[in-house]
């Protein structure tokens, strides 16, 4: 995004909602659930400690420069 500003695809209930049901993880009709962003959040939060913890490389490692 301009400026270096990222973008939060889990940022409003709407969005996260929509995401989970673009890659079939909740059905089509489920509207926007503040649960859906705060639970999407939260994995997003614990993974990279999830790969270290596995072996996995750290995202900053293997990052494009």
């Amino acid at each position: 995004m301009p400026g270096g500003h990222a973008a939060d695809l889990l940022g409003a209930p709407s969005a996260a909602t929509q995401r989970l049901v673009d890659h079939g993880s909740a059905p089509a009709d489920t509207g926007p659930q503040k649960i859906c962003a705060a639970r999407s959040r939260s994995l997003r939060e614990h993974v990279p400690g999830l790969l270290t913890a596995a072996g996995a490389p750290s995202v900053a490692a293997t990052a494009p420069a």
